[in-house]
């Protein structure tokens, strides 16, 4: 398996990771997060991996919430700093590792993990420092892609290094349920979200190239051409209908003592 952490998000262009939390993104996962952890007005929330804080943001806003967003890379918190602030709630910036977070013991009502875990040197530590950071009666989700869900993807499904390395990197969702109870935490559901985006090919050729040059550099340039003249042949087969069902799963659990 490969270095985690050097195929972690923070390893991307700032503005190539912020795209991720376009419009379109935003009004999607936004909702379930808030709805996964019944988040409430007035609700603290900590959003640990939260790059450059486009969910935070949100989820300030649609839930009225107070809501700290703690991450690892200087670049991606310096940029969320930047960034308008919501027009309800409030939003706290804070660099740090999910693995020791920057925060009180009990100090918030709700923690959110999204897509974390498999970036991280010790997952299993970050389910105990969630745990660490929740009052009593608090919730914990965890946004995660499924090992089993990763090869069929797009751009996946095209590049069989890019899968086998996915597909490694991601825990099986009994592993993270494991590492939750481990630190604590009674799984209370699990949630698998179909996403059904209509793709377009250019931006999914943007968007690899910039992968390819940072964390997938590893892929041979034969598999690259391969993969992409397959791809662009699916997408135009499906020209204005290309469509990736891209299942996502959520694990909610509670602190209940």
């Amino acid at each position: 398996m490969r270095d985690p952490v050097a195929c972690s998000s923070a390893q991307l262009p700032t503005e190539h990771f912020n795209a991720r939390f376009s419009d379109e993104n935003v009004a999607f996962l936004v909702p379930i997060f808030i709805d996964c952890a019944d988040i409430e007005a007035g609700h603290r929330v900590l959003d640990i991996g939260c790059g450059t804080g486009g969910f935070t943001r949100a989820i300030a806003d649609m839930a009225s919430a107070a809501v700290t967003g703690v991450d690892i890379s200087d670049r991606f918190i310096e940029f969320a700093r930047n960034a308008p602030e919501p027009q309800r709630g409030a939003v706290t910036w804070k660099v740090g590792s999910a693995e020791s977070l920057p925060v009180a013991d009990a100090s918030f009502d709700r923690a959110l993990l999204s897509l974390v875990l498999h970036q991280l040197a010790n997952p299993r530590l970050a389910a105990f420092e969630a745990f660490r950071s929740l009052a009593v009666a608090g919730r914990a989700v965890v946004r995660t892609v499924a090992s089993e869900d990763v090869a069929a993807r797009v751009p996946y499904r095209f590049f069989p290094s890019m899968s086998a390395t996915d597909t490694d990197r991601m825990p099986p969702l009994t592993k993270i349920e494991g590492w939750l109870q481990d630190a604590g935490f009674v799984i209370t559901e699990r949630r698998r979200i179909f996403r059904n985006r209509k793709l377009n090919l250019a931006d999914q050729e943007r968007t690899l190239l910039l992968e390819f040059d940072g964390r997938y550099s590893f892929i041979p340039g034969q598999e690259r051409e391969d993969g992409l003249r397959l791809m662009r042949a699916e997408a135009e087969e499906n020209a204005g209908n290309w469509i990736d069902p891209r299942p996502e799963s959520f694990v909610i659990a509670s602190k209940q003592n």
